[in-house]
């Protein structure tokens, strides 16, 4: 006769069976559901913002005799008025390390000297001693970088993934170098005479600090907000042969949309 196995002998089948499934291994998770590890991805944005320059000198020099220094000129960002403050980025995450990157960053930042100030003031203007202070029209009509403090900088991002799905705090520290579009219009010169036009002058450096909030269905699209501060370093040649040096730092408060066309897994997912 066949002995037929009792329902207690089967339900002690070994582990070892083949038909024994082990459970998936959980991920590890964040807050909010995301895995808490990084991937790497590429990401694209666009911004635009506020910005704020605090007071700073010029030096001035020119073969006409003119060799002088006016301390704690006033500027005005306007970032609003065309053409307006902007800025675009393009970001790529270690592949190893993903919470590591290198972002390459252009912004588009402005600063107008205010004509109707008075400013402090010591050296030589055409040849004559300048007194303490006096008015800033007396020594320019116009000084202005409305056509851009325009900066490329290469930085170092580091980003703490993890924390939550939607929240992702991030920091930077970059350099490069500034092409400012200056407008540099001296008293009783003649307007042909005027430097117009953008040169490469000097260095430019930033430090930043923001968060990306990945608040949409897609997860290829996401915002983020920022604040950063920038030094530049501008170098203006005259058309006399002279020069204006105007060190400028440049407080930013920004906000824009990144877009990742690629991230890690990308190939996996389509088979």
């Amino acid at each position: 006769a066949l002995a037929v196995p009792s329902p207690d002998s089967a339900s002690r089948a070994s582990p070892r069976s083949p038909t024994a499934s082990a459970p998936a291994p959980a991920s590890p998770r964040g807050k909010g559901g995301e895995t808490s590890l990084a991937r790497s991805e590429i990401q694209v944005g666009l911004y635009m913002g506020k910005s704020h320059s605090p007071r700073s000198d010029v030096h001035l020099t020119s073969p006409d005799g003119t060799d002088m220094t006016l301390t704690d000129i006033e500027w005005k960002p306007e970032s609003f008025k065309p053409s307006p403050y902007y800025g675009g980025r393009g970001i790529d995450w270690n592949s190893r390390m993903p919470r590591l990157g290198i972002m390459v960053d252009f912004t588009h930042a402005k600063a107008t000297a205010i004509r109707s100030q008075t400013v402090t003031h010591h050296g030589k203007h055409k040849g004559v001693e300048v007194p303490p202070s006096g008015p800033f029209e007396a020594i320019f009509r116009k000084l202005e970088f409305t056509h851009g403090l325009n900066y490329l900088t290469l930085n170092g991002m580091f980003r703490a993934t993890g924390l939550h799905r939607r929240v992702v705090p991030y920091v930077g520290l970059g350099i490069g170098f500034i092409v400012p579009h200056a407008d540099a219009w001296r008293a009783g010169q003649d307007k042909k005479d005027v430097i117009h036009g953008a040169q490469i002058t000097g260095v430019a450096a930033q430090v930043l600090g923001g968060i990306e909030w990945r608040v949409f269905k897609s997860d290829r699209k996401s915002l983020f907000t920022e604040y950063k501060l920038a030094y530049t370093a501008n170098d203006v040649t005259l058309k006399d042969g002279g020069s204006v040096i105007a060190n400028i730092w440049v407080h930013q408060v920004i906000f824009g949309g990144y877009y990742t066309p690629w991230r890690a897994g990308d190939a996996a997912a389509r088979q």
